[in-house]
């Protein structure tokens, strides 16, 4: 039992790797949640990722004039309230609150609040009169892309910026130094945008760093086909960013022991080695029909690959579909949001 309560107690945040029978890392992230079940009491506590334990609030203040008393001022916001104990145990994770107040001292106070209560993570208790199980630990574990929610990004540069230098700067602004380290693959998109419209020229305008990515990735690239680009965190915390594939990376096929899957040329891939963001030809489905030179998104025979599910050892499940290249057009006419 002594063991479970380490768990519960130190073992939010912890690095973990899964890896292959060569050891190399098919996947990595840390632990954001863990729960204890003995007896009849079962103990949550998490998730790490939304704490925080460096915040700031925005607000607008009234600026009061003869003829106007009541007239509302600008969006501003406090400086930041910070938790050097929590910052200290599980790093650092930004919040920015929009608030009601209409005065500075209000606005610090509703940060401060709000700090007080979430500067650690969550504990939910569920007690029953019923004989449990054996104890036993239940941890939930997130990639390190969850982390690009942590932080905040602001620049109040002018003029503009290509899309890759975009992401780069985003990256290496990480507070807690996670992916500032590893070297990134970073497509060499020189389409730019105004600094104005990716970080905004007010406090108002800072977002998390993940937001800030995906209206970049939403955008397209600079030939103006408005082909879809992707990103993700992979293993070594490596960041990828690249334009979706023109040829698919594996091969799907049905036979008398279950579903099988190789690379282009038949070498055998396991089902923790596929990957999201690649396209998959199903060998099995319309047999016959001829294949596409170009665009693989006119054969309903290839499925790009948004989400890969793994359960070990041998269960995996793939989810896609047809890709669209609309909300690139919609972004770059202001229309839509981050995808």
């Amino acid at each position: 039992m002594s063991n479970l309560e380490e768990w519960f107690d130190r073992g939010l945040g912890r690095h973990v790797e899964v890896r292959d029978e060569s050891l190399s890392i098919i996947w990595e992230g840390f632990v954001n949640q863990v729960q204890i079940d003995a007896g009849g009491r079962s103990v949550t506590r998490g998730p790490l990722i939304e704490i925080g334990n460096k915040v700031r609030a925005v607000y607008t203040p009234v600026e009061s004039t003869a003829r106007s008393p009541y007239l509302a001022g600008h969006i501003t916001s406090t400086a930041w309230v910070t938790d050097t104990i929590s910052t200290a145990r599980y790093g650092t994770i930004e919040k920015v609150l929009s608030t009601s107040d209409k005065i500075a001292a209000s606005a610090t106070q509703t940060a401060e609040t709000w700090l007080a209560d979430n500067k650690d993570p969550q504990t939910t208790h569920r007690i029953s009169s019923t004989q449990g199980a054996n104890p036993q630990v239940t941890i939930s574990c997130a990639g390190y892309k969850e982390w690009l929610k942590a932080y905040t990004y602001y620049s109040a540069t002018t003029g503009t910026r290509t899309i890759a230098l975009r992401l780069a700067d985003v990256l290496a602004a990480d507070i807690n130094a996670l992916f500032t380290t590893p070297t990134h693959s970073i497509a060499a998109n020189t389409l730019t945008l105004p600094y104005e419209q990716q970080t905004g020229a007010s406090a108002m305008s800072e977002r998390l760093a993940l937001s800030v990515i995906q209206e970049a990735v939403v955008m397209g690239d600079a030939s103006g086909n408005d082909y879809r680009y992707t990103f993700g965190v992979y293993a070594g915390r490596k960041a990828t960013y690249e334009a979706v594939p023109t040829t698919h990376a594996y091969v799907v096929r049905m036979n008398a022991y279950g579903t099988q899957f190789t690379t282009p040329s038949g070498a055998t891939v396991h089902p923790w080695q596929l990957k999201p963001a690649e396209w998959v030809f199903d060998a099995d489905f319309l047999v016959g029909r001829v294949r596409p030179t170009a665009d693989l998104r006119q054969d309903p025979r290839y499925v790009f690959i948004e989400q890969v599910s793994y359960s070990a050892p041998y269960g995996v499940q793939l989810s896609g579909g047809k890709i669209d290249r609309i909300s690139q057009r919609m972004a770059r006419l202001g229309l839509a949001g981050a995808a």
